[in-house]
């Protein structure tokens, strides 16, 4: 029998129990979050500091070379940095225009996920987010470690021929 235990502050939890194999059942918890797409991280403000627009594209080897990856035209190292200044909030816009998915990491940050796959979001913090193949995604961020920080994707061969860029404090 499902148990639900709710406090309305907090999340709703629901436990239920699943059979992993014949012989042993083990709890499954599912977690939902009733905030408003409102109640995030950055509650208060509605527009970020800055954007960055970042389409992504695959440019096949031919069977040549191997494929390689841009960020707005551009593979590393020739990528253009992504110029910040601390204490700002900063929106990553991304447009995934390759038959790949990308999980897309930025070190040195945690981001709030605010839109995935045309879907609001709120209150999902993360540093890796995948972008699935022909999708968009928008995540915030705060500019608040200073240092050269690397963004790219987590599939190596997608960073190793290309999908990479830096955020470079100002």
């Amino acid at each position: 029998m499902p148990r639900i235990a709710w406090n309305k502050a907090e999340p709703l939890f629901f436990e239920n129990w699943v059979r992993t194999d014949r012989f042993q059942e083990v709890p499954l918890f599912f977690c939902i979050s009733l905030r408003s797409h409102n109640s995030g991280l950055f509650q208060g403000q509605n527009e970020p500091d800055g954007r960055f627009e970042l389409t992504f594209k695959k440019i096949p080897g031919e069977r040549v070379t191997f494929n390689r990856w841009t960020i707005n035209g551009k593979s590393w190292p020739d990528t253009d940095p992504l110029v910040v200044q601390a204490g700002k909030r900063y929106r990553m816009i991304f447009h995934n225009e390759t038959g790949d998915s990308h999980p897309l990491h930025l070190h040195r940050h945690d981001f709030e996920i605010v839109n995935i796959g045309g879907k609001a979001s709120a209150g999902v913090m993360k540093d890796i987010v995948n972008v699935t193949r022909f999708s968009n995604a928008e995540v915030d961020f705060v500019a608040n470690h200073p240092g050269l920080s690397l963004f790219h994707c987590h599939m190596q061969l997608h960073m190793d021929f290309g999908f990479k860029a830096l955020v470079k404090y100002a």
